[in-house]
């Protein structure tokens, strides 16, 4: 044989070699997915029961200011109070006498009063100066303090709920593979 089919023959050989080794880099990528936590929160509703002071219920059947006395003049507040409650308890009334724009003398009366009840409470002045224009001069303010109850009640109360939950996401994963000549050109 000839030397130069020795060398065609090499280089046949050299060039099937080197288009089978995977000797040209190449980069190639691909979507990978993952779960991503994320955190979820909402406000839940839930009940309890709480309890609260409250006045008990009732009603001023009537009130009025009148004078009395003649030697000893003054003026009597009255009031009467019915207890509408099924619970019972001490009422204060107060009653604030004014003589124009100054207070002149307050008296205060306690009295129980059960359910279904009615009392009047008679609160006199002291002190005051006849007038024969008293309404005009006198002024009365009353206040009725009524006994409080413990009620108890349901409330719907909000507490903050969060969880993890999950989502997929995907993300561009590249890496380098080393192809021969024929995969290179073939695409693969």
């Amino acid at each position: 044989m000839s030397k130069k089919w020795i060398a065609v023959v090499v280089i046949l050989v050299l060039a099937i070699v080197v288009s089978l080794l995977p000797i040209i880099p190449v980069t190639k990528s691909a979507q990978v997915p993952e779960q991503v936590p994320y955190t979820v929160c909402e406000n839940v509703p839930y009940q309890v029961e709480e309890k609260r002071e409250v006045p008990v219920n009732y009603e001023l059947v009537e009130h009025y200011v009148h004078p009395v006395g003649l030697l000893d003049w003054e003026l009597e507040y009255v009031c009467t109070i019915e207890n509408v409650d099924e619970k019972g308890g001490t009422f204060t009334v107060t009653a604030e006498f004014y003589d124009g724009d100054r207070l002149a003398y307050t008296a205060t009366d306690k009295k129980y009063i059960g359910p279904g009840q009615t009392a009047t409470f008679r609160l006199k002045s002291s002190g005051l100066s006849y007038s024969t224009d008293w309404e005009s001069r006198y002024h009365v303010y009353p206040d009725i303090e009524p006994p409080t109850k413990i009620e108890t009640h349901i409330v719907t109360k909000y507490k903050k709920e969060c969880r993890t939950e999950y989502r997929t996401e995907y993300r561009t994963e590249y890496w380098t593979e080393y192809v021969n000549l024929i995969q290179l050109l073939l695409g693969k």
